[in-house]
This record gives C-alpha cells, structure tokens and sequence, in this order.
C-alpha cells in the first residue's frame, strides 16, 4: 500500500469483490495488523492482511466516503457510500474496548427484474400470493436476498399498484416505490410510520423487519384491512416463521385470516455460474397446517436439494451443508 492513498485503497476493496457476488467485505484488527476477509455465500474467506496503520487509514477513508465522523472512533456508525452509477455500499464501524476500529461493508446490488431462482415457477408463485392481498413473510439468514426478492414481488405490482416501503435502513432505491427510512432517536419509529402509511391508503407495503409484538399487530391490521404487505421476520426454518409470529401474541384466528404465505430462503452456489436463490414457501393447505401444530419444519427443502444435486446445478458439499437450512 505504500505510496498509495488510502481513498484509492478504499476504492479498490469493491471492484474485485463484486466481481465475484461477495456480500459482505470486513475490515477487522487482529494480532498482526488487519485482515481483509469476503463474506460470500460459501462463508467467509481472508483476502489478504494490511499493517495496522494500513487499515486504519483504509477505515478513515470509508467513513469519510459514507460521510462519517472521522473522529468517532468508539461509537458504532453507519451510512451510505455510492459507489459508480449503480452500487450502494452500506458502511459499518465500530471500535472495541482496544479502540481498534473495525469496519463492514455491505455491497447492495442493483435491483434485477426478475430474480435468480433454481426454481423460477416459485417467482409466478409468491407474485399470485401477492395479488391476493394479506401478508406474506420472508425468512433467512442476512445476506440471503429477503430484501430484493419482496421488492422484485413489489415492483411488478408498483406498475398497477400504489407501493411504499419503509425500512431501517433504506437499502434498495426504487423510483417507483415511495421509501421512508425508521429512524428511533427522531421517533420515527416502525409503529409510528406505519401508522402514517396507512393513511396515504398504499395498496403494497413493505415493512423491513417485524421486530416486536406492537410492529406485528400492525402489520396483520393493515393486511386485514385489504393492504398486501411483505416483511421479514426472524426463524430458522419454514415452519418456524408461523411459530415466531404466534410467540409475539399473535391469535391463530388471525394468521389464519391473514397470513396469504411463508417464505424460507437461500442464496446457494451454484455448479456452473453464479449463487442462486433457493424457497421453501408455504401457503393454503400447507400454511394452515403449520399456524395450527407450529413446528420446525420445510414444505419442500430437503426434496428440492436433492432434485438441484441430482441435477448437477449444486454439489454434494452444497446439498449437505444446507440440508437443515
């Protein structure tokens, strides 16, 4: 790195990574200076080690870039950095009880029409549960593409359809979807824009994240009252999302009511080209089953793996390493 500048240096860090669909890019200290390491979706993998000056001088110039205070070392920070004519690139930092900053760079990709499923039926599928009104809600772990997937579904209806989206933070920039951002120390949290959401009568709403009971009863009172929302949820499995929404007290005669579909997914990689996205969606039948004896469970998870591995579109390490997930 010696004579180049460190806002070169910070530049640098994304082209090589989106060449490859990395997810995440962690700039963390350790015993002998900074590593360097890609979050894909195979798991994560050390690029290359920096000294420590190095890396706090690459640290500097991301904050300075996501606008920052360069200063604050020990407070978590975050923004938005863009990155050419189409990339976004969300900046974490935080300092430890060392005072040695680390830094995670989450890449968010543009918005493609359509997304990359081993199942492209599946996509046909959650569009005609969305058009039938109530909520449907996506499960996975970060990185697994819940985000895109509910805007992909939101964007065609945005073409017949009132869609507004509110989020923490804003991730995806979509000009035909009107997007407010939550924002607590303000007071604008969740419940409180949703609220004002409603009164503007969208007819789509995606709601980032169900985060507590007061979020999720007003998530299923705006779906029972004709809206169609999207929003994610944490759980580990299929069956797990009607379970998770039941432990925040919500009535099954509810779900029932409202709930149109479930949604498990993952990015896979794929054998030949790039990570591909895998469902496991629930819905009718299959649905109520699950809201009245929740379990943790998949519809079809296990069967779709072996049906990609005996069709060579995954490996046995990929069919084995996500069998639970």
């Amino acid at each position: 790195m010696q004579g180049v500048m460190p806002l070169d240096v910070a530049k640098e860090l994304i082209a090589p990574a989106v060449a490859v669909q990395v997810l995440d890019i962690y700039l963390r200290p350790e015993r002998t200076g900074y590593a360097i390491v890609w979050r894909q979706v195979t798991g994560l993998r050390t690029i290359k080690m920096i000294t420590n000056d190095e890396g706090q001088q690459v640290i500097n110039a991301l904050k300075y870039l996501a606008q920052l205070d360069v200063s604050e070392t020990r407070r978590p920070q975050s923004g938005m950095w863009r990155y050419g004519p189409q990339l976004n690139i969300r900046v974490a930092t935080v300092g430890d009880y060392l005072e040695r900053e680390s830094s995670v760079l989450r890449i968010l990709y543009p918005l493609t029409k359509d997304p990359h499923l081993f199942f492209p039926n599946q996509f046909a599928m959650l569009c005609d549960l969305a058009r039938q009104r109530g909520l449907i809600a996506f499960a996975g772990p970060m990185g697994s593409g819940k985000t895109t997937l509910m805007y992909q579904v939101a964007a065609r209806l945005a073409q017949t359809h009132v869609v507004m989206a509110i989020e923490d933070p804003v991730e995806i920039a979509h000009p035909g979807i009107k997007q407010v951002q939550v924002n607590d120390t303000a007071g604008m949290t969740y419940p409180v824009l949703l609220k004002a959401a409603l009164r503007e009568r969208p007819d789509v709403l995606i709601i980032g994240e169900v985060r507590d009971a007061a979020t999720a009863k007003l998530a299923f009172e705006a779906a029972l009252s004709g809206h169609s929302v999207f929003t994610t949820i944490h759980a580990r499995t299929t069956g797990g999302i009607a379970g998770r929404l039941l432990q925040m007290g919500l009535p099954a005669e509810v779900l029932h009511n409202s709930l149109t579909g479930v949604v498990y997914q993952r990015l896979l990689p794929g054998q030949n080209g790039p990570p591909q996205l895998l469902c496991d969606i629930a819905a009718h039948t299959a649905l109520t089953a699950l809201i009245d004896t929740p379990q943790q469970c998949f519809i079809n998870w296990q069967q779709a793996l072996r049906s990609l591995y005996s069709d060579g579109l995954i490996s046995r390490e990929t069919a084995v390493a996500f069998q639970y997930g």
